[in-house]
């Protein structure tokens, strides 16, 4: 140890020994104290300190050390601060040598730990009045602290609470002055009252419910405080600066700490305005009992009628139960109801719903009321407002009419009518009330009846709506069973689709199953699919908003069956040009659709028939014309083939074209022959069908063979006659149709000189058509055709 070291450390004890013997405390009596203690030299450097100074600090300073000045503590705060040791009270003491008395600050402690002390320094001096040291003694106030922070923090709760009530609330001290007051009650005083200055209450003049001045110093709240006793149930009136006057009832409470000292009050000011307009009100209502039970009658009437507006179904009953109550509340014989037509006539009919205490003659009458009517009715639909007439014998526009004589006839002295009139003013009906003698409504009554019609109004625009709503989903569902059409409706935005029955069926899916837009595009054929999302994401794009309009097929979910369907729809976008959703109609097409491809057919059918008739025709005549010299009987001959292909074609015709039975093309063939000579025919054969090409073929080839019969052959005398037999016979998978014509009885027959067009026609011709074997043989005893010809399936036909 340096000699300079041994020198101060002398002077410090020698200065901690001069401070103790000043003090006169013995050093072990620092330790009973019941405060955390120390001690500073002049310098501030730590003479002694005790045990509670350590336990508050949470750690020992080094006594006499020069980097500990002042205070013992890790860190302290003082102001929310953090401050540095010349800063702290004691350095300040030992600067000013002024005592520092309930200085409060935040001790930081190693270990991170916060606590709140109160801290006493008072300097010693010596008797020259120099700064020798100075003593500190603290104490934790952590508790009380944590205490003032939470009173504090309760108070500003309590303020928050009272500032955002409704109600008028202000406190005063003990004297009556004016400590705090929340918005309602300035607002209610009409002005911002003067803290620490205003006495008793916050208002501008007080007065009592009789309107004589009411002194502040006598008020409710100078009473409670005075006596030191709540008083409330003393009604009082306030002026505002504005001479504004408000009526209201305090609730003064005086407040006393926990010694039972009077310390201040609290007043809750009640504003009874709407209370009193009330009262008023009432006594305005209680001048007449007959008049105010008429009307809680009626106003209960109006709340039934109300209610069952909701719930009742019959809109007829309730027609019926707005004129009983109209009646009800006017006190009148008489009432009806009557609803608007404005496309009737020339400026709309009123027509009669309901009605109460009308005879026939009169229901009769004011069944239809026309615009032109001289009734008050007529004169309230000409004017939209509301008509009056206490004595319909003096009234000027009445007299002479008709009118004016049902009302008479009927009892009816004077009337009234109201518009019914909807939300928007337009005219929706009428409601009347009239008495058996001259009479004028009350204005009460008037606005009651007023309060009927709105409901009245309101009943006849809901009925009219949902008329009218019935009659366009009935127009719809007609139309659309009608068309069979299908209405669909898809949320994109969710996902979700609504099929109603009928389109289901389109997708083969039964009416109960629930469907999605998976089921959709699953349903669609392969080919269709890619082209109908397209179109359906066209009518989605906000850009584009196309119209849906596709024809796809369908292939069943549940049978497999493919279906043409015909889809038209349109997107609903919101605001943002989002679409939200996509109604359309879908229509079961398949139908059409074969009828077109069936179409398509007969035209190629046709065209292709036209064809080949035109080629038989021209061949036809040509071979006939070669081979008749006579031009008249080439013509004849022409005629007679003509008509024989032409009554062919009308068989067919007939049967679409598909073909025909071979028992008809007989019967068409020999039919001329048989009214002029008698029934010389006969014919066995089954039931075969043949197809078009064959039937034309073979009735052209039994028109020249009945022809040359009659000319030449077995039908050219009286006895002769012809037989027809043919058979099918079948082998292995195929068929084939024989036909024998056989002559006999008629001359006898040579072989002709020369083939003419007719034997050329069916030897040649029908052997070429019908893709098989044709002989004649002209044996003497009569003419024999055999035909043998493959027979095509029959198509949808039976054969039997």
């Amino acid at each position: 140890m340096t000699q300079s070291s041994s020198h101060a450390i002398g002077e410090i004890q020698s200065g901690s020994h001069r401070l103790q013997a000043m003090l006169d405390i013995p050093p072990d009596f620092v330790e009973l104290l019941p405060v955390a203690a120390y001690a500073c030299d002049a310098s501030g450097r730590v003479l002694w300190f005790n045990k509670r100074a350590v336990d508050l600090w949470g750690r020992a300073p080094r006594i006499g050390d020069d980097t500990e000045l002042f205070c013992g503590s890790y860190k302290l705060y003082f102001g929310g601060q953090e401050i540095n040791r010349a800063e702290t009270p004691m350095a300040v003491a030992l600067r000013t040598g002024e005592a520092i008395q309930g200085a409060e600050g935040m001790v930081e402690r190693p270990d991170g730990s916060q606590i709140w002390a109160t801290v006493h320094i008072e300097p010693v001096k010596d008797t020259m009045g120099r700064v020798l040291g100075a003593i500190n003694c603290f104490h934790d106030t952590t508790e009380l602290h944590q205490a003032r922070a939470k009173t504090m923090e309760g108070e500003e709760r309590v303020r928050g609470i009272l500032e955002a009530m409704p109600t008028a609330v202000y406190t005063t001290d003990a004297v009556g002055r004016i400590t705090y007051y929340n918005e309602a009650a300035a607002k209610l005083a009409g002005r911002e009252p003067t803290l620490g200055s205003d006495e008793w209450c916050v208002t501008w003049k007080l007065y009592w419910p009789d309107g004589t001045p009411l002194p502040h110093d006598q008020c409710p709240m100078a009473l409670a405080l005075k006596e030191q006793r709540p008083n409330s149930g003393m009604e009082a009136v306030a002026e505002r600066p504005d001479r504004t006057r408000v009526p209201f009832l305090p609730y003064p409470t005086p407040l006393f700490d926990a010694s039972g000292r009077l310390t201040g009050a609290v007043n809750v000011l009640v504003d009874i305005t709407d209370r009193k307009r009330t009262e008023r009100l009432q006594q305005e209502l209680a001048l007449s009992d007959a008049n105010l039970a008429a009307e809680l009658e009626a106003t209960r009437k109006l709340q039934e009628i109300g209610a069952e507006l909701i719930h009742e179904q019959d809109v007829h009953a309730l027609y019926q139960k707005l004129v009983d109550a109209a009646a009800m509340i006017m006190r009148s014989e008489y009432a009806s109801m009557q609803m608007f037509y404005p496309d009737r006539g020339s400026g709309g009919e009123l027509r009669l719903l309901a009605f109460r205490g009308f005879n026939a003659q009169a229901a009769k009458f004011w069944e239809w009321v026309r615009i032109e009517s001289e009734s008050t009715c007529g004169v309230a639909l000409r004017t939209r407002k509301r008509v009056i007439v206490e004595d319909v014998s003096r009234s000027d526009f009445m007299a002479g009419t008709e009118d004016l004589e049902t009302y008479l006839q009927t009892g009816i002295h004077a009337v009234q009518t109201t518009p019914l009139l909807s939300r928007r003013g337009q005219l929706l009906g009428m409601i009347s009330t009239h008495w058996n003698r001259p009479h004028r409504p009350a204005d009460s009554e008037l606005r009651l009846l007023d309060l009927l019609a709105r409901q009245a109004a309101d009943l006849l625009e809901r009925a009219s709506a949902e008329e009218r709503l019935r009659d366009s989903e009935e127009q719809l569902r007609l139309a659309t069973e009608a068309a069979d059409v299908g209405l669909w409706d898809v949320d994109p935005v969710n996902d979700r689709l609504f099929w109603p029955a009928r389109v289901k069926a389109m997708f083969g899916i039964s009416g109960e199953a629930a469907v999605s837009m998976a089921d959709f595009y699953a349903g669609l054929h392969l080919e269709d699919r890619e082209r109908t999302s397209a179109a359906f994401a066209a009518a989605l794009d906000p850009a584009k908003r196309a119209l849906y309009d596709v024809e796809y097929r369908t292939i069943g979910k549940e049978d497999g069956v493919t279906r043409w369907v015909a889809a038209k729809g349109r997107g609903v976008f919101n605001a943002g040009g989002t679409c939200i959703r996509v109604i359309g109609t879908a229509l079961d097409i398949t139908e059409r659709k074969r009828r077109e491809d069936h179409q398509k057919l007969l035209l190629n059918e046709l065209n292709h028939r036209v064809k080949n008739t035109l080629v038989t025709v021209q061949s036809m005549a040509m071979q006939t014309l070669r081979n008749s010299p006579d031009k008249m009987q080439a013509q004849k001959l022409i005629e007679a083939r003509l008509i024989a292909l032409s009554k062919a074609h009308d068989m067919l015709t007939q049967e679409n074209w598909e073909g025909a039975f071979l028992h008809q093309i007989i019967g068409k063939a020999i039919a001329p022959y048989r009214g002029q000579l008698r029934d010389r025919f006969e014919g066995d054969g089954p039931n075969v069908w043949v197809s078009p090409k064959f039937a034309l073929a073979l009735a052209m080839g039994l028109h020249e063979l009945c022809t040359n019969a009659v000319k030449y052959g077995g039908l050219s005398n009286e006895a002769g006659k012809v037989r027809i037999e043919w058979t099918v016979a079948g082998l292995n998978g195929t068929r084939e149709l024989s036909i024998r014509w056989s002559e006999m009885d008629g001359p006898s027959v040579k072989p002709p000189s020369r083939q003419g067009f007719g034997s050329r026609l069916i030897e040649r011709g029908l052997k070429q058509d019908l893709g098989g074997e044709v002989r004649i043989d002209f044996d003497p005893a009569g003419v024999i055709c055999t035909i043998k010809a493959p027979l095509e399936r029959a198509r949808g036909r039976a054969e039997g």
